[in-house]
């Protein structure tokens, strides 16, 4: 066995338990810390994130309410334009069935 005898080798097992015993302990305080520093840069990153989205979400709807304001300006021009091809086209009728009128006086 290599030691001088039972007590000798009983009291080097016990110190070499007692050494991986205190290893284990550092070892799993260490993977504690390792979990808790894990979990606060994880939360971290999400109020990142969710800051990011939020601030995107309000770039976006200023752009929605920009282009809500554009198409209404564009539906006022096409009613416009619309009001404007009747009565052209009212007026065109209206010459055209004046004229025919007098073509048959």
């Amino acid at each position: 066995m290599g030691v001088a005898n039972i007590r000798a080798h009983m009291e080097q097992h016990a110190a070499e338990a007692e050494a991986l015993a205190r290893r284990r302990l550092e070892l799993s305080a260490q993977a504690s810390r390792l979990r808790n520093q894990l979990d606060y840069e994880q939360r971290r990153d999400a109020r990142a994130a969710v800051k990011a989205a939020r601030a995107e979400a309000k770039r976006l709807a200023g752009e929605l309410a920009k282009l809500d304001k554009e198409a209404a300006a564009a539906d006022a021009a096409a009613a416009q334009l619309s009001a404007e091809l009747a009565a052209e086209v009212w007026r065109r009728l209206c010459s055209t069935v004046s004229l025919s009128a007098r073509s048959l006086l």
